[in-house]
């Protein structure tokens, strides 16, 4: 069953043409906020209050991490030994160092093999594929 609601605010200064997204499920409730650059250009600016500016672009990989050493570069041997070229990688954490996420832009769609090796790093808690 899917119940949508919309609850609308006062424009926020810092994001004008914000949305927030709230789904809410048997897991708990997961939250993600967008803006429009420019007001053309859709961008990722927070996810589950991780701070981020990556841009949506058609195949992503999304990684929730630790925050620790090493990720950056096994993610990018992965990829680099498959030849997956990776068009664009942003960070962000969580202010207290509990957490991060990556979300990495690619030229193609990663393989399912690929991502079950992403899956295997040491750091990571969460990986998935998206298509946009």
């Amino acid at each position: 069953k899917i119940t949508i609601s919309e609850t609308r605010t006062e424009d926020d200064p810092a994001w004008p043409s914000g949305m927030r997204l709230t789904i809410h499920g048997d897991a708990g409730a997961r939250t993600i906020t967008g803006i429009l650059m420019g007001g053309k250009e859709p961008r990722l600016v927070d996810i589950e209050g991780v701070k981020i500016d990556a841009a949506l672009t058609p195949n992503m990989l999304y990684i929730r991490n630790l925050d620790q050493p090493g990720l950056i570069g096994g993610v990018g041997t992965i990829l680099g030994n498959e030849k997956q070229n990776i068009a664009d990688f942003r960070l962000g954490r969580l202010d207290n160092g509990n957490g991060a996420l990556a979300l990495v832009s690619l030229d193609n769609e990663l393989p399912m093999a690929l991502l079950e090796q992403v899956r295997k790093l040491p750091q990571v808690t969460e990986a998935l594929r998206l298509k946009f």
